[in-house]
């Protein structure tokens, strides 16, 4: 089943998933995960303006959380369970980089607090990368 979903660029998280698996997919990794959870309705997303999406999901593992991650253009994808973790951590990131704690405080309470606050509160994005 192939579902058409949206293509999320954001420079900061390719840089910290491209590392993580780089050598499992070629291309853009960060688009594959998100588009893989989009096509799962994991998450959905509605434009902000030309290039901007805002991320949001009605799923518990999230607890709707709402993010603004990027830019958008169509693509299909699918979608495995480890990159569940991957786009949970990814959410984590984003928050330590825009200093939401109020999405840090909603993650945190689905996933592994100690876990999760320690990549919170690591240092620069190369750091978080390897943390990841």
């Amino acid at each position: 089943m192939k579902i058409k979903v949206m293509n999320i660029r954001s420079k900061y998280k390719v840089v910290v998933l491209d590392r993580l698996l780089m050598a499992s997919y070629k291309g853009n990794a960060f688009d594959q995960v998100m588009e893989r959870l989009l096509a799962h309705e994991m998450i959905t997303s509605s434009r902000m303006g030309d290039d901007t999406v805002l991320l949001h999901t009605e799923s518990r593992f999230f607890a709707q959380s709402r993010i603004v991650i990027g830019r958008m253009t169509a693509k299909t994808r699918w979608f495995d369970n480890r990159e569940v973790k991957l786009i949970i951590l990814l959410l984590v990131a984003t928050a330590r980089n825009t200093n939401n704690q109020t999405m840090i405080n909603q993650v945190n309470r689905f996933y592994n607090s100690d876990y999760l606050a320690e990549l919170v509160n690591s240092g620069s994005p190369d750091e978080l990368a390897l943390k990841l």
